[in-house]
């Protein structure tokens, strides 16, 4: 009898040190990706952060948050060296009617550039300048006073490196109060030259553009829009400047269904030509989203959807921003719901063999010291890390920024 219990737990012991070998290789293969880099604690530091984030020459990583009465702000992350990260706040919005647009962007000099959609009658596009004290100044670039033939509600905005001009979008507005695209440039002697080069709502053209247009080598601007087009369901367009001034081509008409619709995400390029972008909820099999490839061929545009999200682990409700693209083509971004918490999720496609694409989870938020729901599009530093930010969680619940390692 003794000698039996003795084989038991013999058998115990082993089974228990088989159980944790197998799960010390589980937790070496999940090894952490992700850590916090700031939790928002509300009031003048900021709070619930969204949209990309950008770094300075330094090394500083500069994003967008709710600010003094959860109006806005621009916030400063400066690392130290030793890993840990210093916040500041360079900007505050005092005015409900100035709060910041989805996005801003550097120029060569340093300063930034925004937009306010609800400032004055129909929005503002706005710069901030440093002092060498680090004292930032705004500066009014253009004030859309004229809704029926400038637009309304500018939201996001981008940056020419060639030539120095502002591109953004104005979601309303326009001739047919669909949105417009335009250009602000610089004047020699100071001041800008503002520009209206396309109003949406002609014909089959889209209606409603729904994030800052992306610029190719050739200067040509592409972008979404979130309705319009041949089904009613959203395109993807180009603006082509030539001789006679800018031109529209729509690429793709959005068809509902398995293709998706509704994008409010714009696209971004491969080093072969390729358009990847997302989908909103609804849209994909599940209606939760998906992940699709344009590819040019002969003069057409094709549709390729690469992932559909399910809601389940694999997450659900990609973030309406553009994704992240490395050397090796691989794909990164957030959504806002799913995972294994259904806080959403981190995310990568790869390119797999026979035209797949493979995902792979990089972290599932727990609405922890992590965050939740991750409104946001990534941003890479010199060493291919990843940087974003949730709108919720973390030790206040006012939202954080999180670094991945992919």
């Amino acid at each position: 009898m003794e000698k039996r219990k003795r084989s038991v737990l013999c058998v115990l012991n082993f089974a228990m040190a088989a159980l944790m070998v197998l799960l010390c290789a589980s937790l070496a293969w999940a090894g952490p990706r992700e850590r916090t880099l700031h939790t928002f604690a509300g009031g003048s530091n900021g709070a619930v952060p969204y949209g990309t984030m950008i770094f300075d020459s330094t090394g500083s990583l500069y994003g967008l948050a709710g600010g003094f009465n959860s109006v806005g702000a621009v916030f400063k992350l400066t690392p130290s060296g030793t890993g840990s990260w210093t916040e500041s706040v360079i900007y505050s919005f005092l005015n409900s009617s100035d709060a910041p647009g989805l996005n801003f962007v550097f120029d060569l000099s340093g300063n930034i550039y925004g937009t306010m959609p609800s400032s004055g009658t129909c929005g503002a596009v706005y710069q901030l300048v440093p002092s060498s004290a680090g004292i930032w100044t705004q500066n009014i670039l253009f004030s859309f006073t004229d809704g029926a033939t400038q637009g309304c509600d500018p939201q996001s905005i981008i940056f020419d490196p060639a030539t120095g001009n502002l591109y953004g979008i104005a979601v309303q507005g326009g001739a047919n109060n669909v949105g417009t695209i335009f250009e602000l440039t610089p004047m020699l002697g100071g001041g800008w030259s503002f520009d209206v080069i396309h109003t949406f709502g002609f014909g089959t053209d889209g209606t409603y553009p729904a994030a800052a247009p992306t610029l190719d080598s050739s200067g040509n601007l592409y972008g979404t829009t979130y309705n319009g087009g041949s089904y009613g369901d959203g395109t993807v367009y180009r603006l082509t400047n030539g001789a006679e001034g800018w031109s529209e081509s729509v690429l793709y008409n959005f068809t509902g269904g398995g293709n998706g619709f509704a994008s409010s995400a714009g696209v971004v390029f491969d080093r072969e030509g390729n358009l990847y972008g997302t989908t909103d909820d609804p849209g994909g099999g599940d209606d939760v989203g998906n992940v699709y490839k344009l590819t040019p061929t002969k003069g057409d545009w094709v549709i390729h959807v690469i992932h559909t999200f399910t809601g389940g682990p694999d997450g659900g409700n990609p973030a309406p921003f553009n994704l992240a693209i490395d050397g090796a083509g691989n794909l990164y971004g957030t959504t806002e719901l799913g995972g294994l918490y259904n806080y959403g999720v981190a995310y990568e496609l790869s390119p797999s063999t026979g035209g797949k694409w493979k995902e792979t989870v990089l972290h599932s938020f727990t609405d922890g010291i992590d965050g939740a729901n991750p409104d946001c599009g990534f941003v890479f530093d010199s060493a291919g890390n990843l940087y974003g930010s949730t709108n919720n969680g973390g030790a206040d619940g006012y939202g954080v920024v999180f670094e991945v390692k992919p």
